[in-house]
């Protein structure tokens, strides 16, 4: 009866039966310098075999933040953090890792009975992961000023470490060209691309001839000059089921991780009803060269060295 007096009373429009909350999203309100110091302390002190308490953690966790304060970085209104944050902050790790960061790998296979099992990849160089993503923003030429397009990145990852060892970025989407490319890339010691980029902090490390490579089923992958390439490489292929993304977790890992690069400029938003971005085309800022230097900068300073909070695992070198 409630729902029909509400359509009743709005001249008979549905619309004023869905719920105002169904595109509700809520924004954190903490000061990110709060976020990075509450995700630190419970990587460092909670997620060990010493198994300390979140009051524990809370405490030491607080006694950072007015160190915050006195140095000026943050308000005394901005370091309050209530238990219940910190509570939410720690479930956000998945119950398996949280479980094998604390208590150790047995039990935590004991308690969850994962169906993956053991990881067989146990030394570098022993499984490369290729994939292929359009990504999300369009750029522009150098030359002309005129909008490029969106372009596609195919990465090689390898899986033991999770770092990346090779990139290609084209225009043409997912091919057998730009997947050769990208495999070149990978085999191949990385110097070239390094000495004279003096915008990168670190080596570019991860070079060689890998013993497999696992792909999707795209026709690329399928096609007899891959598998000749392979077969002249002496390298295993393995072809992944459908719709198992799992089988490539690494490269999928990366894909994820594509999400948080801070390009503004030029960026292809998600369609959301009754937002209106500014179109790509338009507002597009960033020159093709520009773009590459980022997408070689987050592969070799910033990837390699961020920890998945979920999993608690930085890429390992």
């Amino acid at each position: 009866m409630t729902w029909m007096r509400i359509f009743e009373l709005n001249g008979l429009n549905p619309a004023a039966l869905v719920s105002r909350y169904l595109y509700r999203t809520k924004a954190r309100l903490i000061h990110p310098l709060v976020e990075e110091l509450t995700y630190r302390c419970l990587h460092k002190h909670y997620f060990t075999r010493a198994r300390n308490s979140l009051e524990n953690v809370g405490s030491i966790i607080r006694n950072e933040l007015k160190n915050l304060v006195a140095q000026g970085q943050i308000s005394e209104k901005e370091s309050k953090i209530s238990a219940s944050t910190i509570n939410r902050r720690s479930k956000e790790v998945e119950p398996y890792f949280a479980a094998k960061a604390r208590y150790g790998d047995l039990y935590a296979r004991v308690k969850y009975r994962t169906p993956f099992g053991e990881n067989p990849i146990c030394r570098a160089l022993q499984r490369y992961e290729i994939d292929h993503t359009p990504l999300n923003w369009v750029v522009i030429c150098d030359r002309t000023g005129l909008p490029l397009g969106r372009p596609t990145l195919t990465i090689v990852v390898d899986r033991y470490s999770g770092y990346i060892v090779g990139l290609h970025i084209s225009f043409d989407g997912p091919g057998l060209s730009s997947t050769l490319k990208a495999l070149k890339v990978a085999i191949q010691p990385k110097d070239i691309f390094t000495d004279h980029a003096s915008y990168l902090t670190n080596p570019w490390l991860g070079c060689g001839i890998p013993e497999e490579i696992a792909v999707d089923n795209g026709l690329e992958f399928h096609s007899q000059q891959f598998r000749q390439v392979a077969w002249e490489l002496q390298t295993v292929l393995e072809y992944c089921r459908v719709r198992t993304p799992w089988s490539k977790a690494a490269v999928e890992r990366v894909f994820r991780d594509l999400d948080f690069l801070h390009i503004p400029s030029g960026r292809v938003h998600k369609p959301i009803q009754n937002v209106r971005y500014p179109d790509p085309k338009k507002d597009a800022g960033i020159p093709f060269s520009i773009f590459c230097e980022t997408i070689l900068k987050w592969a070799i300073d910033i990837h390699p060295f961020h920890i998945n909070k979920h999993k608690l695992l930085p890429c390992q070198k």
